[in-house]
């Protein structure tokens, strides 16, 4: 075991990519959100690519390859909804900000660049391991995703309800009995 996270922390000292982790972010329809991404320091970045785990390959969220974004094979949904945070990628800000979000937009998004000189480009597509995933989910404010905890919250304080109830009818009968 200790062998293949060495064997990973050397693959990524090689490549100089940092292994992704992923991030959770909540939003609500209408917002705009960042999805962050960071390439090292000192680097030259050539082409950035945006994409969705659940989408087609040949779709993208958001490509944008020497200093122009290319909107050809950006997935329809994204089109004008869509920006680098940072124009310039200078220093290493790969983020874009997703603008006036749907629910459809829920999702997992991963962050890939090329650095001049390394990794290779399958079409417009980069062919590297992602830099950064973003778990996002576009949650309404009528939507129910803290409901599960709290119907489990109403049961439990009914059940206590009925229990205290019943030991109080008890208590009285009892006291009616004896006196």
């Amino acid at each position: 075991m200790k062998i293949c996270v060495v064997n990973f922390s050397v693959l990524g000292l090689l490549f100089h990519r940092p292994l992704a982790l992923i991030h959770n972010l909540k939003a609500q329809p209408g917002d705009d959100v960042t999805l962050s991404c960071q390439a090292p320091d000192g680097v030259d970045i050539t082409a950035v690519e945006w994409s969705r785990t659940d989408m087609k390959e040949e779709e993208y969220v958001f490509f944008y390859q020497d200093g122009h974004t290319d909107s050809g094979h950006q997935h329809p949904s994204f089109k004008n909804r869509v920006e680098l945070k940072d124009k310039d990628t200078k220093n290493g800000d790969l983020s874009v900000i997703l603008k006036n979000l749907k629910k459809e937009d829920s999702g997992t998004y991963e962050c890939r660049y090329k650095a001049s000189g390394e990794g290779r480009m399958k079409r417009a597509f980069i062919e590297t391991a992602p830099t950064s995933t973003i778990r996002l989910e576009v949650v309404g404010p009528g939507d129910c995703s803290g409901c599960p905890p709290l119907a489990v919250l109403i049961v439990v304080l009914s059940a206590v309800a009925v229990v205290m109830r019943r030991k109080q009818k008890a208590s009285r009968e009892h006291r009616e009995e004896n006196g």
